[in-house]
């Protein structure tokens, strides 16, 4: 009977051993890092007086129970890409919780330049993220058009192009029946900005270049007034 009762008490107190020494649950690791910047307008390039949206999506976790730091502090500056001068002096955001979206229009007064948009973001835990974009200001063309012996106006009447509305460096016409001869694109319906070059059905244009040969055909075309890139199809 006493031999019994020993073997109960040892079961008992050796299960109890055996139990305390589980290892603890692991706790899940928290994720703690500097904030991620995305840009999606200003685009790379603007067009000149045309205000526009400054939209960034700021992100500092992947949800609140894993994000220990959330969003502080964020601004933007805007500078010459030249001469790394300020242009536009330092805008701040207004940020909060791990996720920040930024829609806000800007009043364009830029010159027609190259520029850098530096953006700076913070967390409460002094984690820094910087993004740059960089975009380019261009003219305000008031119209783009090909003139030439090629066209219907000949030299003596431009035939308008249209800017395209997704791409403002991009002006375009289509169907636009061309008969044997030359052609040229120029600006604001006068020879102070043109295009010319020796390509066809494409080429680059050149400021003053020389006429664009063209065979007879109906014709979509189109022209990038910042590269000078065109193209007859």
């Amino acid at each position: 009977m006493k031999r019994l009762l020993y073997l109960a008490t040892f079961a008992v107190f050796g299960g109890g051993i055996l139990i305390s020494c589980e290892p603890d649950s692991v706790e899940p690791e928290i994720f703690d890092s500097a904030p991620s910047i995305t840009i999606t307008s200003p685009g790379s390039y603007i067009i000149e007086n045309l205000d526009f949206n400054m939209e960034f999506k700021i992100n500092d976790g992947v949800s609140e129970e894993i994000s220990i730091s959330p969003l502080e502090s964020a601004e933007f500056v805007i500078l010459d890409s030249d001469t790394s001068d300020v242009v536009v002096p330092e805008v701040e955001l207004a940020v909060g919780g791990i996720l920040t979206e930024v829609d806000q229009v800007f009043d364009n007064n830029l010159p027609v330049g190259s520029y850098v948009l530096r953006v700076v973001a913070r967390d409460t835990r002094g984690n820094e993220t910087v993004a740059l974009k960089r975009f380019q200001v261009i003219e305000d063309y008031v119209s783009i058009s090909i003139i030439g012996s090629a066209t219907p106006g000949g030299w003596d009447s431009d035939t308008n192009m249209t800017r395209d509305a997704g791409n403002p460096i991009l002006w375009k016409i289509n169907d636009l029946v061309l008969t044997a001869g030359a052609a040229k694109f120029r600006a604001n319906g006068n020879w102070t900005v043109n295009w010319g070059a020796t390509g066809f059905p494409t080429g680059t244009g050149t400021q003053d270049g020389p006429d664009i040969p063209i065979i007879a055909g109906t014709y979509d075309i189109e022209l990038n007034v910042i590269t000078g890139q065109y193209r007859f199809q």
